[in-house]
């Protein structure tokens, strides 16, 4: 089983590949795959199977069963400790529903140009290719494009090259989730778009519009006869010390002398 597991895997990755391209993995998973397909695995499910036939009683049996559970959990484990959830089935479940999600979004893709509608797809997209150049795209080069475009969205595209930790890959969206979660995140920069030094009067406009709209939408201020105040609060009775030190802040007031009494006196 692990034998066959190994090469189905392999097969899987270089399927539709020329004959002179290998199919790009990274080395982890070449030595994974290595080991599931070495022949020491099988050497020794070979003997084991060499010790079964000699048992009559079939009591064997189960040492070939332990050693194929034996392998199998190992590789079980190494892909486990390769996730950071702490339920390694949910993310490998996730991961299925999403390779099975692109597979049929693949297909109904590859339908709408098998049936001529490639047209409508640029006219959509507004690229700049004409329909000509669209109908010399074979079927297996928009599979191909399709696949650079998905593993794109999955590993992130760089505009150029720069020293940097590799992003894990998301294996659990599908293209389509990456790409409104990118947009949710809102993980773009958008450029100020400039005509002649100026930004253009229909952004303008817009601006203006969102400003309007913003203060229109805030709530109206009630008049002032409809505003209930807060009661004031009661005025306490100060103690006598309270009144010596009130009377010491404000200081003495002075009694106005008249001038001419004033004058009389010098």
């Amino acid at each position: 089983i692990l034998l066959k597991l190994g090469i189905v895997v392999y097969r899987a990755l270089d399927y539709n590949l020329p004959t002179s391209e290998d199919c790009q993995i990274s080395h982890e998973l070449e030595e994974l795959i290595d080991f599931m397909t070495s022949e020491e695995v099988e050497e020794d499910l070979v003997s084991v199977d060499s010790d079964v036939s000699v048992v009559a009683n079939g009591c064997g049996g189960g040492e070939r069963k332990h050693l194929e559970t034996k392998e199998l959990d190992h590789v079980l484990e190494y892909c486990s400790s390769r996730v950071s959830p702490s339920k390694p089935e949910d993310h490998y479940r996730a991961v299925c529903r999403a390779l099975v999600t692109e597979t049929l979004e693949l297909r109904t893709f590859l339908q709408r140009v098998c049936q001529g509608e490639a047209e409508v797809l640029r006219l959509k997209a507004q690229a700049e290719t004409t329909g000509k150049e669209l109908e010399k795209i074979h079927f297996n080069d928009w599979a191909r494009f399709w696949m650079q475009v998905v593993d794109e969205l999955r590993r992130g595209v760089r505009l150029k090259k720069i020293n940097f930790s590799r992003a894990p890959i998301e294996y659990e969206l599908t293209p389509y989730e990456i790409l409104m979660e990118d947009i949710r995140s809102r993980k773009y920069n958008l450029r100020k778009v400039m005509v002649n030094g100026d930004i253009p009067p229909r952004v303008k406009k817009d601006a203006h519009a969102v400003i309007l709209e913003f203060i229109r939408s805030r709530p109206p201020l009630r008049k002032a006869s409809e505003r209930k105040l807060a009661p004031q609060p009661l005025k306490r009775v100060s103690c006598p010390r309270e009144q010596l030190l009130d009377s010491i802040r404000k200081g003495r007031v002075l009694k106005p002398v008249n001038q001419k009494l004033k004058s009389r006196r010098m």
